[in-house]
């Protein structure tokens, strides 16, 4: 039995949707797999071939794996997924922002 696993995309910033295609041939019927996102989260199913999407909202570093077995066998197969935190925004009343340090004087006069 053959276990195959992609992921597209493989990284980038939270939150982060990926798709998975997942893949066993060679098996002796009946065949399970389980496919575990390592963030809490698990689908499985009953057929050969799979395409699942999963949104990973925290980032951090997950090793998806992709579990199957039939009659006589089980594999399994291993992708990473890199998801990035996305950097703050520093709060800039929306006026200040274009206009530079005089705008700044301008705001703390206001503001008396």
């Amino acid at each position: 039995m053959e276990v195959s696993l992609s992921a597209e995309p493989a990284a980038g910033a939270a939150p982060l949707t990926v798709t998975f295609k997942g893949r066993v041939s060679g098996y002796q019927a009946p065949i399970e797999w389980l496919l575990d996102y390592r963030d809490g989260s698990v689908d499985n199913g009953f057929v050969d071939a799979f395409e699942r999407q999963h949104t990973f909202s925290s980032a951090g570093e997950y090793e998806v794996v992709l579990g199957s077995h039939d009659a006589v066998d089980e594999k399994f197969a291993r992708v990473s997924v890199s998801v990035n935190a996305v950097p703050a925004v520093p709060s800039v009343p929306w006026f200040l922002a274009p206009l530079g340090v005089g705008a700044v004087l301008l705001y703390i006069l206001l503001r008396k």
